[in-house]
């Protein structure tokens, strides 16, 4: 079965009946015609055809994911499913309120293959049903990176300009100048289908990745222009004494980037507004004393990332290195990417703003980088000859187990808490606490007065 419906009050009521396919709705989705033939197909040998939805009912979509798991996503969220089954039949019942002294007789939608409908009482409803699900919200799961890492948007390709419709999603050239066919590129449709989120949830991710739509395709701007655009951005608002707005930045910048470009910067550097919104990264850094009032557009914590990765992905002397099977990070000595950094911020912001200043122990800088960057120092109060990785979370495994054992592997020493905090939540569900999970895989190290730690269990 490619995919099925539950009811609307799936998981409001948890009364997890699994329902049949609506075929109606499915025709609804823009789903390939060859699984909506075969789906249907099926559906039609079983039962008639089904009214259209109503468009107003919420609807989830529910369909296999990952190996074994099940994921449920309706327009806003993404569950998990789980699939109990304690026997070939299971009574579950659900109170309602009804007045008193009144007999009610239930119906079930249900085939008589899947559900067996019981006489109830005044106020309850049994029902025998053979299968029974259990959710529960999860963080959305994607590859969006992967996926889009070989289709990056050129300047050359937005100066040539996009479709006069971009819902027939083709191009009219065989070719883009990249050199690329066109496909290899994506829609919005294609990235639904192969990620585990819902589309309001992937929507949100791509808006903070600074994903641009050209002709009818998902495009990321090349990482080149946009670590060049966001240093030319800096240096111009360091150089000026009064704050300026994204408007007039564009306006500036108009005869050297596309305005897209500067809408690009502000989608991924910007401060979050009531247009922008959060992805979940502060737009300040604790402690430090405040910047200067123009620079109140930016997130400090993005745009130091931003800076950050750049220099892995331009500077001359990273290097990329397969850390572990599939999971490819790019190594840098520390000394070359501490200078680096040092290099691209600019000069009014150490000492203000949560960064320290650059006279003082570098780790409370790279603490500014947890959960993006792995540092292995020989020697715990040197960073002579130490290795910095560049490890984004959409590089990192998806198994926390797996996550930990690569974490340790690379940096052997003790941990602290908060930077294998960064790594480690991502992946944690609703009701999850990271104290509770992370002792599973690394024991707890406590010396009173010091920050709590951890080694791995395998050590």
């Amino acid at each position: 079965m490619e995919s099925i419906f539950l009811t609307p009050d799936f998981d409001r009521c948890k009364n997890y009946r699994l329902f049949k396919i609506d075929a109606a709705w499915l025709k609804n989705l823009k789903v390939d015609g060859n699984i909506v033939s075969s789906v249907c197909a099926r559906t039609r040998s079983k039962r008639q055809r089904s009214p259209e939805p109503d468009a107003g009912e919420p609807r989830m979509f529910l369909w296999a994911k990952g190996g074994h798991s099940l994921i449920a996503c309706d327009a806003a969220q993404t569950l998990m499913v789980r699939r109990v089954e304690y026997s070939n039949s299971i009574l579950v019942a659900r109170r309602r309120h009804y007045p008193k002294k009144t007999t009610v007789v239930t119906s079930s939608d249900e085939p008589k293959a899947e559900s067996t409908p019981l006489k109830s009482n005044a106020s309850i409803i049994v029902a025998s049903l053979s299968r029974i699900f259990e959710t529960h919200p999860i963080r959305p799961h994607h590859c969006t990176h992967t996926l889009l890492a070989n289709s990056s948007l050129t300047l050359e390709e937005m100066e040539i300009g996009t479709c006069e419709s971009i819902d027939r999603e083709i191009l009219n050239d065989e070719r883009t100048p990249s050199g690329r066919s066109p496909c290899t590129y994506l829609t919005f449709i294609d990235l639904v289908r192969a990620n585990d989120c819902s589309p309001k949830e992937l929507a949100a991710v791509l808006g903070a990745m600074g994903a641009v739509v050209h002709r009818g395709y998902v495009r990321l701007l090349d990482r080149k222009i946009l670590d060049e655009a966001l240093e030319a951005i800096l240096t111009y608002v360091d150089a000026e004494d009064e704050a300026l707005t994204w408007d007039q930045l564009a306006d500036y910048f108009a005869s050297v980037y596309p305005r897209i470009v500067l809408q690009v910067v502000r989608a991924v550097y910007g401060a979050s507004t009531a247009t922008v919104e959060s992805d979940g990264i502060s737009d300040v850094a604790e402690g430090g004393l405040p910047l200067h009032e123009k620079w109140s557009s930016f997130s400090l914590p993005k745009v130091l990332l931003g800076l950050a990765g750049g220099v892995f992905e331009t500077d001359p002397s990273a290097s990329p290195e397969e850390v572990e099977p599939g999971v490819l990070a790019i190594r840098m000595t520390f000394d070359s990417f501490w200078d680096a950094w040092k290099r691209r911020i600019p000069v009014a912001w150490p000492g203000y703003g949560g960064l320290p200043s650059w006279g003082e122990d570098p780790q409370k800088a790279l603490a500014l980088l947890r959960g993006h960057v792995v540092c292995y120092q020989s020697s715990p109060t040197s960073y002579r000859d130490a290795k910095v990785w560049w490890l984004p979370e959409y590089l990192l495994p998806q198994s926390i187990k797996a996550r930990v054992d690569l974490l340790f592997r690379l940096s052997p020493q003790k941990w602290d808490a908060e930077s294998m905090r960064a790594f480690i939540e991502p992946l944690l569900g609703e009701g999850q606490s990271f104290t509770n999970i992370i002792v599973r895989y690394a024991r707890e190290y406590r010396i009173p007065g010091e920050p709590l730690m951890y080694f791995h269990l395998t050590t």
